[in-house]
């Protein structure tokens, strides 16, 4: 699962539960009816967002008013001895730094490539949006009516919020969702730690690995080649692929760069995949 997060805090293109699903989040495609879950500010905020070092965390600082305040952004990815825990849900964590920021929360799910009508319902501690192939959850410990409204609300403690698919997810309060986002800090520097880096810019070298990482599906061992769908390669042109499935040269390619960090799993599993399909019928 990977979520694509614009520069102004909105996540513009999430589909759940697999990479090639239907989007439930795609303003990057259409800014009117792909939808998107954001945050909007009645001042024009000053904000930055790089990530937390050595991990595929997004921290996002963001000034507005008299007030500052921080907003983590990640995918559970918990350690469990040699492997690891990664369920389908999109964590986002807003911490006040100084004065008492004011936001509006942006909830603007389109299920199905913007092509469902929405039906959002009120659930403890949270929404639920029907409306796609799958029901897709909001976990908040923001009264609600702050979220389907859009009214605006102080952040003078942390607030949470969690989306998932099929089900609610089972973390539902701040000291939950704190506790995970550090547990996955330390899983990705763990693996971090793990990457053979080259003498010549070894940072720039890791974060393209933790990159082409994350393009790789646990359940199947296959590499896509990248989140996104639709996009034009040029203005005015046809070419408009789908990326996000297994196109064997990039694949190749992910694998060889993996390797060549001394990270050989990622192409173990890319064999087990192509044995798979081809075990499964005639190609």
């Amino acid at each position: 699962m990977l979520a694509l997060v614009g520069p102004d805090t909105s996540i513009d293109w999430l589909c759940l539960p697999r990479f090639d699903s239907p989007s439930v989040f795609g303003r990057i495609l259409d800014e009117e009816r792909g939808g998107s879950f954001g945050f909007d500010f009645d001042e024009p905020p000053l904000i930055s967002a790089r990530y937390v070092v050595n991990t595929n965390v997004l921290r996002t600082e963001v000034e507005v008013g008299d007030g500052r305040f921080e907003m983590f952004d990640f995918a559970p990815r918990v350690p469990r001895g040699l492997t690891f825990d990664a369920p389908l849900e999109v964590h986002r964590l807003l911490r006040p730094l100084s004065g008492v920021p004011r936001m509006r929360v942006r909830f603007d799910p389109r299920p199905d490539y913007g092509r469902a009508a929405p039906r959002v319902l009120p659930m403890p501690r949270g929404l639920e949006v029907r409306g796609g192939a799958l029901p897709l959850y909001l976990r908040t410990n923001l009264p609600t009516d702050y979220v389907t409204s859009s009214r605006p609300f102080r952040l003078d403690q942390p607030v949470h919020f969690v989306v998932s698919g099929a089900r609610p997810a089972d973390a539902d309060m701040t000291a939950q969702i704190d506790h995970l986002l550090q547990m996955t800090v330390e899983g990705w520097r763990q693996w971090a730690k793990s990457c053979a880096l080259p003498s010549f810019y070894p940072e720039v070298v890791l974060r393209s690995a933790l990159c082409l990482k994350l393009h790789a599906y646990v359940d199947t061992g296959a590499i896509i080649a990248a989140a996104t769908t639709s996009i034009p390669e040029a203005l005015d042109s046809e070419r408009t692929w789908d990326y996000r499935y297994c196109w064997l040269r990039d694949s190749a390619f992910v694998v060889e760069a993996l390797r060549r960090l001394s990270q050989l799993s990622e192409g173990e599993h890319f064999v087990w995949f192509l044995r798979d399909v081809a075990d499964s019928g005639p190609l």
